[in-house]
C-alpha cells in the first residue's frame, strides 16, 4: 500500500535531489528537473508570504515511487511549481500506483479549493496518473499547442525530407542575407553567462512594447543563471561588428534534444529566425536531433520551420459541482473572446 509525504520547507526539499534526481532519468524534460523547480521556488514563488510549499512524495516502503511538485497558492489552488512559465507540466513518476488511493490520501492531508494543472502533453506521466482519478468534478480543457520538429544528421535545410524546394530557398536565402552575422553557441564548458547582455536585450523589447515590463523578472533571470551553470540551458547568440543583437535560451535535455525556451532581441528584423536557422544548422551537422519549438502555434515558427503540432491540456479537479460548473462557464467565456480578439487583430 502507498504512503503520501508531504514536503512543506525548503530544508526537507532540497533534502529530496538525490531521490528527485533518480526519477528525473525517466522525464523527458528540463522543467522537471530538481535544479529548475528548486530554484524556481526558492527564488521565486516562496518570496510570497501567501504560496506554501506542498510537495508530495508518494512511497510504497521506503521507495519513492513519485514526486509531484505541488504547492498552494493564495486562491488556495493545488498546482505545479512555476507552472506560469514552464511549457510542459509533467510529474515524477517511475512505477504505477494505485491512483485513487493516492487522490483519497491527498484529500486527507491537504487543504485546497481545487487543483490546477496546467500546459502537460496527452502522453504525459502527470495525464496517465489524472486519468485514472474517477472524479467527476474533473475539467479537461484544450487551448493551446506545441511544435516539434525532427531532424536527421546532415545539411540544414536538406536534411528535412519533407520541406518543399520554395521552403529550402526561403531558409538559405535568410542564410545569405546574414552571412555577415556571427553565430555561436554558449555552453557553460566554454563561455561565462551574459547577464549584462541579456538584460540589455530585454530592456530593448520592453521599449519597443515587445514584451510588458514584467517580462524576464530578476528571479527569472537567476533561475536561467543557475540552469546555465548546470549545463540544463544554452544559449545560442548572433553578433554583429562584436555587438550581441540576439539570444534564444534553450533547454538542453540531451546531446540530441533541445527545446527553444525564451528569445530576445533587438530591432534588426529577422534576427530571430536566422539564429534559429543558425542553431538548427550547427546542432543537426553532428546528429539526429529533435528540436522543441515550445507551446503556442506561432505563424513565424510554423511558416519558417513547417514543424508537427500536437494539443496541450489543462486540468481542474473540484472540490463540489458548484465550482466546477463556474469555472467551465468562465472559461468558455474566456474562450470567445480570445477568439473575438484575434479576430480584430486579423
Amino acid at each position: 500500500m502507498i504512503k503520501i509525504k508531504v514536503i512543506k520547507n525548503i530544508i526537507d526539499f532540497r533534502s529530496l535531489k538525490q531521490e528527485w534526481d533518480i526519477l528525473y532519468d525517466f522525464s523527458p524534460s528540463v522543467f522537471q528537473s530538481f535544479t529548475f523547480n528548486y530554484y524556481s521556488w526558492l527564488y521565486d514563488l516562496s518570496l510570497n508570504s501567501n504560496n506554501n510549499l506542498s510537495i508530495v512524495v508518494v512511497k510504497k516502503g521506503e521507495i519513492v515511487q513519485s514526486i509531484i511538485p505541488f504547492y498552494i497558492d493564495a486562491k488556495k489552488r493545488l498546482r505545479l511549481i512555476n507552472d506560469i512559465h514552464v511549457d510542459f507540466c509533467d510529474i515524477l513518476v517511475n512505477k504505477e500506483f494505485d491512483y485513487n488511493l493516492f487522490f483519497q490520501l491527498l484529500n486527507d492531508k491537504l487543504d485546497y479549493k481545487f487543483i490546477q494543472l496546467l500546459n502537460f502533453k496527452g502522453e504525459s506521466k502527470l495525464a496517465k496518473v489524472f486519468s485514472h482519478i474517477k472524479a467527476k468534478r474533473k475539467y479537461l480543457s484544450s487551448h493551446t499547442e506545441y511544435s516539434v520538429l525532427n531532424i536527421s544528421k546532415g545539411d540544414f535545410p536538406y536534411n528535412v525530407l519533407n520541406y518543399r524546394s520554395k521552403q529550402k530557398h526561403r531558409i538559405n536565402k535568410m542564410k545569405k542575407k546574414f552571412k555577415d552575422y556571427e553565430h555561436q553557441v554558449l555552453t557553460v564548458d566554454n563561455d561565462y553567462f551574459p547577464r549584462n547582455e541579456l538584460e540589455r536585450l530585454k530592456e530593448i523589447m520592453i521599449e519597443k512594447l515587445d514584451r510588458k515590463d514584467f517580462f524576464l523578472t530578476n528571479p527569472t533571470i537567476s533561475l536561467i543563471s543557475k540552469l546555465y551553470k548546470n549545463g540544463e540551458v544554452i544559449l545560442s547568440v548572433m553578433r554583429h561588428k562584436g555587438k550581441l543583437i540576439s539570444m534564444s535560451i534553450i533547454l538542453n535535455r540531451s546531446e540530441n534534444n533541445f527545446q527553444f525556451w525564451i528569445d530576445l532581441f533587438d530591432t534588426v528584423p529577422m534576427i530571430n529566425i536566422i539564429n534559429y536557422i543558425n542553431f538548427i544548422s550547427y546542432v543537426s551537422s553532428f546528429r539526429d536531433v529533435s528540436i522543441n519549438f515550445g507551446r503556442g502555434r506561432y505563424s513565424y515558427k510554423e511558416s519558417n520551420f513547417m514543424p508537427q503540432f500536437s494539443s496541450l491540456y489543462n486540468c481542474y479537479i473540484f472540490n463540489t459541482n458548484f465550482d466546477k460548473y463556474c469555472y467551465v462557464i468562465f472559461d468558455k467565456i474566456r474562450l470567445i473572446f480570445k477568439l473575438f480578439y484575434k479576430k480584430i487583430l486579423s
